[in-house]
């Protein structure tokens, strides 16, 4: 059975994170990002494992992992990890704010993990061509993605015509994040974009 992107032996995981990685860094992330100090240092671990300790950066290529070559988005997934940053290289703190918006848990005053930067993210995942905007044929590509090549096309054509008719209320033929957001924000959407990669 394959190890998952996070498995990881807690008394491993403890003993190798703590190399070049101080309580004050720990302590700032956890304000940050409302992780608990063993969780960031479980990350730590694993961006290690990674090859961040070597190079003091991990990249899209460092990614490429089973969990995420097996995802029909995994290549988009990846590339909106590293997209925000110089280079598409993670630092160490990169990486802990990038899986922080995943945590299920939301507090007040930590706005990584809210339920508009889960969405945020989808978004990106989704806008395929980098234009800030979700058009009827990239749908109709995202859903031939997830199901896989259909003999029923024009079937999914007019199903992704009723939600832009839905969604794109003002007729442009594309989707912006603020009417995606709109649509989504009471969907249980967010709660697929949430889980326990730490525990």
């Amino acid at each position: 059975m394959e190890d998952s992107f996070f498995d990881l032996d807690a008394n491993e995981a403890n003993r190798l994170s703590n190399r070049g990685l101080l309580s004050m860094d720990i302590e700032r992330l956890v304000r940050k990002t409302g992780l608990t100090g063993g969780q960031i240092e479980r990350l730590h671990w694993r961006w290690c494992s990674l090859g961040g300790q070597q190079k003091g950066y991990i990249s899209s290529k460092d990614l490429q992992i089973p969990e995420l070559i097996k995802n029909p988005f995994g290549e988009r997934i990846i590339y909106a990890f590293v997209s925000q940053n110089p280079g598409g290289k993670l630092t160490f703190e990169d990486f802990v704010l990038s899986l922080a918006r995943f945590a299920p848990h939301h507090k007040p005053n930590i706005t990584i993990n809210s339920d508009e930067a889960k969405l945020s993210f989808l978004f990106q995942v989704l806008d395929v061509e980098n234009r800030q905007k979700i058009t009827p044929e990239i749908m109709l590509a995202v859903v031939e993605a997830l199901k896989g090549s259909s003999k029923n096309e024009e079937k999914m054509k007019e199903t992704i015509k009723l939600i832009f008719d839905e969604i794109d209320i003002e007729r442009k033929n594309y989707i912006s994040f603020e009417e995606f957001f709109k649509a989504l924000k009471e969907s249980d959407v967010k709660s697929v974009l949430s889980f326990n990669f730490l525990n």
